[in-house]
């Protein structure tokens, strides 16, 4: 004995097609349970140097680094250790951090790099003329430091900060970022 069943035509068109897509959307959307991240806000209250941080860069050893409006702010997961001009930094506004090959840290700002060690804290001067210049980006290939900023782009290495002289380069280009080649090994 054979069931009869009616010959139903399940083809939904136009309109009610859309229709229902939405609807099973916004319903299935509702019912699946979302990830929630944990959040943890720093702020000066918990010691960070000022409140507009420019740069973030976490370093070999796990410590993040903030560039801010008021120096560097180097975390260790629990407290702030903060750089300024009474560590020795010339200028507040950093807005770039890399590590250098040794394990130190590189930090630009307005007019220069200050290197931050174990020793303490060393400023090197943009070259005369580029004193009221900020440093938008670092990069380190091997001992030789990159440094883009507003004004062109330099390099520092053990003889000091000096322009870079690259074909296709005049000398006045803003650069915001340095990227590394595959061939930088």
């Amino acid at each position: 004995m054979t069931a009869w069943a009616p010959s139903v035509d399940m083809k939904l068109h136009g309109p009610l097609k859309y229709f229902l897509c939405v609807l099973y959307s916004v319903i299935s959307a509702g019912l699946l349970p979302a990830q929630r991240y944990a959040f943890i806000n720093y702020s000066v209250r918990e010691g960070l140097a000022q409140s507009q941080v420019r740069c973030v860069f976490e370093d070999s050893r796990g410590y993040l680094w903030a560039g801010t409006l008021g120096g560097v702010s180097r975390f260790n997961g629990t407290t702030f250790q903060n750089y300024g001009r009474e560590e020795g930094l010339p200028n507040n506004q950093v807005s770039a951090i890399t590590e250098l090959s040794d394990g130190s840290i590189a930090a630009g700002s307005v007019g220069g790099i200050s290197v931050i060690s174990a020793l303490g804290v060393k400023s090197y001067p943009l070259p005369e003329g580029y004193s009221e210049t900020t440093v938008n980006t670092l990069l380190v290939i091997g001992d030789t430091l990159w440094i883009g900023t507003e004004n062109g782009l330099f390099f520092g290495d053990s003889q000091g900060i000096r322009p870079a002289a690259l074909n296709g380069l005049s000398g006045g280009e803003h650069i915001k970022s340095l990227i590394p080649s595959r061939l930088d090994n």
